[in-house]
């Protein structure tokens, strides 16, 4: 139910797969529901040339900066939104028709408090604690099928929330409203300030940049719980999330 949201702040994080980054801003400016008025705010954290130029040749609004960690990169750009739902997206998920409409759950009366998630889905085999598996969309960019991926939501999607900390919570994108993220949570925790098993593990403090894989989703899920801000999973909310792009480059 739409209620009185009027649109969300998608803040997407873009350092390389410009083809994917693309794909991505594409469908959530043609997918987005009519009734929901998003703000998309392009961070790019220390590109590839090729991502300046699909934005610059898309004329692509964007804001540039050298983090290095997309977690801090995510924080920038809630900084910069005006609206009152924070959407964190990275560069490589599709995002079909109802992704965001089905998200707004005022029915329930606890809208306000909580951090919902969409489904995310991935070409393998089996299911994982973080992604449903469905092979049928293809497995690399250029062969995506749009078509056979809307077939699997219908047969899939049900009006149902789950708030089990075992299955809510565990990957983006997150939807948060702005009240709980500032002031409750503090912001995402950032590469530099996890815990020092975490930043041994993830972060160079050398190069001042993350080595990939960060673990600042774990501190950000653990202080929301010690909040008492619960994740919720949308099992009716899909994004696809596309693995196989073109090559990636690290920082």
């Amino acid at each position: 139910m739409l209620g009185e949201v009027e649109g969300f702040s998608i803040i997407i994080n873009a350092h390389a797969g410009h083809k994917a980054f693309l794909h991505t801003y594409r469908s959530l400016k043609k997918n987005a529901h009519p009734r929901l008025d998003h703000e998309i705010i392009v961070m790019i954290d220390n590109p590839w040339w090729e991502l300046l130029k699909v934005c610059q040749e898309n004329k692509i609004p964007y804001h540039l900066v050298d983090n290095r960690c997309p977690y801090k990169t995510w924080h920038d750009g809630a900084k910069l939104a005006t609206k009152d739902w924070l959407c964190f997206f990275p560069e490589d998920l599709y995002a079909p028709k109802g992704w965001d409409a089905n998200l707004c759950v005022w029915d329930l009366g606890v809208f306000n408090i909580g951090i919902w998630n969409p489904v995310v889905v991935e070409h393998r085999d089996q299911d994982t604690k973080n992604v449903v598996a469905f092979k049928g969309a293809g497995r690399r960019l250029e062969n995506f099928n749009e078509k056979k991926f809307n077939e699997f939501i219908e047969d899939h999607s049900r009006e149902e929330i789950i708030t089990n900390d075992r299955e809510a919570g565990w990957v983006g994108p997150y939807l948060i409203h702005r009240y709980w993220y500032f002031n409750e949570i503090g912001g995402y925790p950032t590469c530099e300030n996890v815990s020092y098993r975490m930043r041994r593990e993830f972060y160079n403090p050398q190069l001042k940049k993350c080595k990939g894989g960060c673990g600042c989703d774990n501190n950000f899920r653990e202080i929301a719980r010690q909040k008492g801000i619960p994740f919720r999973l949308c099992l009716n909310s899909f994004l696809f999330h596309e693995q196989l792009q073109e090559e990636i480059k690290p920082w």
